[in-house]
């Protein structure tokens, strides 16, 4: 015989080689189990690739926005007429210089006496002076023409030593500006120096950039809505959301997007089913009894009132509350209608996208010591994973500074979508949001 040290070894022996085999029906619900959640995971990656798809697009709209904005072929065409302009100056100066250093060797080659300076204020001195002027053409529009002239007199006035000095340019070219601008026939060079000219490209002060800046330009910050949500079968119930926005202007127009947290909560239903032993009713319960002496033929009865309960079912509904929380994807295009000093005012409309992350199901709870606990159902629909919202708003903004904005805004919001599954016993449920926005943005 075989011996066996404990009572394990006999079970472990038995069991050897046994192989229970599930029914059917077991089978079948695994498999609807695994099935529907794939089938779930699936919808959220379509769903998730959607929402990536969009933010990928208006990333890509802003930076082609942003680069044809730029003023790249502009500033090429500034520094070209920035280098011309360099040019003609440094010509101006050469001639200038030439025309002093001429002026020099001539009034050291003649005594001071017979030049006629040193006699009086108003005597006059004539020199020859043979130089080439300057030849500049910028495009189509000449500051310096080339023009064919034998001679040019100018007058040069030397208000320090009191005395006018004359002197004539002559060359195969003549330097002469255009008529309305310069006479370099009639004018010498230091005449020129205390023209007035305006430069080709107006320089803008700070406010007039920012104000150009503004019609094209990228922003993003911080907001937070605080609202009311309406349900139209059960009480209404405070929500809050938190996003981070960014997007882009073009002259009155703005495009929104980013992401955000949304924190809801609804009251549920819970049904409660027990039983307890309810008073129906009493009798008199007989004692005892016995016979009247003084009359043999009466009996004396002693009862007591005795109560009669019974088990009863009964159902009892109670509303705990349920919280829901989401991850929106809102799309939105403004338009700014109003717009004074720092003050300004658009209305704005688009869809938000809302997936939901986290649901907090109270546990449900029963005392009644007295009663014996049947059932509890939770007859509260279940809500769907995802969901569309339209939203209208209307943004007051102030400027603080020249890059930072507070705004406040009162917005609605209204669910398209039933926010229950869709099954036979769920209502078609659509509430909507009133509230107001509050946010800080930065401009770019």
């Amino acid at each position: 015989m075989k011996e066996y040290k404990n009572i394990d070894e006999v079970f472990e022996e038995a069991a050897a080689g046994f192989k229970p085999e599930l029914p059917d029906s077991i089978w079948e619900e695994v498999n609807k189990g695994v099935f529907a959640e794939a089938a779930n995971k699936s919808e959220f990656k379509v769903y998730y690739r959607y929402a990536v798809v969009l933010l990928l697009l208006l990333v890509l709209g802003s930076a082609i926005w942003y680069l044809m904005s730029s003023p790249f072929s502009s500033g090429i065409n500034n520094k070209t007429i920035d280098r011309e302009e360099v040019a003609v100056s440094k010509a101006i100066d050469d001639q200038a210089n030439a025309i002093n250093n001429q002026n020099e060797e001539q009034n050291a080659l003649n005594d001071g006496p017979e030049v006629g300076v040193t006699g009086g204020a108003n005597k006059n001195t004539t020199v020859s002076v043979e130089t080439d002027a300057v030849t500049r053409t910028l495009g189509k529009d000449p500051i310096f023409e080339t023009v064919k002239k034998p001679t040019d007199e100018a007058v040069f006035e030397n208000e320090d030593a009191g005395y006018v000095e004359s002197f004539t340019l002559s060359g195969e070219h003549a330097m002469q500006a255009e008529p309305d601008i310069l006479k370099l026939s009639s004018r010498s060079i230091f005449d020129i120096s205390k023209l007035k000219l305006e430069p080709i490209d107006k320089p803008i002060d700070v406010s007039e950039y920012l104000k150009q800046r503004k019609k094209l330009h990228l922003f993003s910050g911080l907001s937070s809505k605080a609202a009311m949500m309406y349900y139209p079968n059960t009480r209404d119930q405070f929500t809050f959301s938190v996003n981070a926005d960014f997007g882009f202007v073009f002259n009155d127009f703005y495009v929104q997007s980013g992401i955000g947290y949304q924190k809801t909560k609804e009251r549920g239903v819970y049904n409660y089913t027990y039983r307890t032993n309810d008073s129906i009713g009493f009798y008199n319960k007989v004692e005892s009894f016995e016979i009247n002496p003084q009359n043999p033929e009466e009996i004396i009865y002693n009862t007591t009132k005795t109560t009669v309960y019974d088990s009863l079912v009964h159902v009892n509904t109670t509303s705990p509350l349920f919280y829901y929380d989401y991850i929106n994807l809102p799309v939105k295009l403004g338009y700014k209608v109003w717009d004074k000093n720092n003050l300004s005012l658009s209305i704005e409309s688009g869809i938000v996208f809302s997936k939901l992350i986290k649901s907090k199901i109270p546990v449900a709870e029963f005392d009644l010591p007295e009663s014996t606990l049947l059932q509890i159902e939770d007859a509260t629909p279940t809500r769907t994973d995802m969901n569309l919202q339209w939203q209208l708003g209307l943004r007051f903004n102030y400027n603080i500074v020249n890059s930072l904005t507070l705004s406040l805004q009162p917005e609605f919001s209204k669910y398209l979508n039933s926010i229950y599954k869709n099954e036979n016993s769920n209502p078609m449920i659509k509430p909507y949001t009133m509230g107001f926005r509050f946010g800080i943005y930065y401009d770019f």
